[in-house]
């Protein structure tokens, strides 16, 4: 236990996101490993690059799915992942 000495911040790390701290306390953290954001991206498979790009990701840890486009005019569906052995 240390001694805290009078005026001096204490800091309490419950395991909230920064959203969530900020609306409760005032205050966020700068390192808060409870934040983060999931970004879905794609790569084209008619990229000629597209197996040295997915080679990268791979090798950075990154989670690969394959998905296919939904037929007809593109209006908003989401692609549908596939289950190609």
């Amino acid at each position: 236990m240390s001694v805290r000495r009078q005026g001096e911040a204490v800091a309490i790390y419950d395991g909230r996101p920064n959203g969530e701290l900020a609306m409760a306390t005032g205050r966020v953290e700068d390192d808060n490993a409870s934040d983060c954001l999931t970004v879905r991206v794609g790569l084209v498979q008619a990229d000629r690059l597209f197996s040295v790009k997915k080679q990268i990701l791979e090798s950075l840890g990154f989670d690969i799915v394959q998905v296919r486009a939904p037929a007809g005019p593109c209006c908003g569906n989401a692609a549908e992942p596939t289950h190609d052995p």
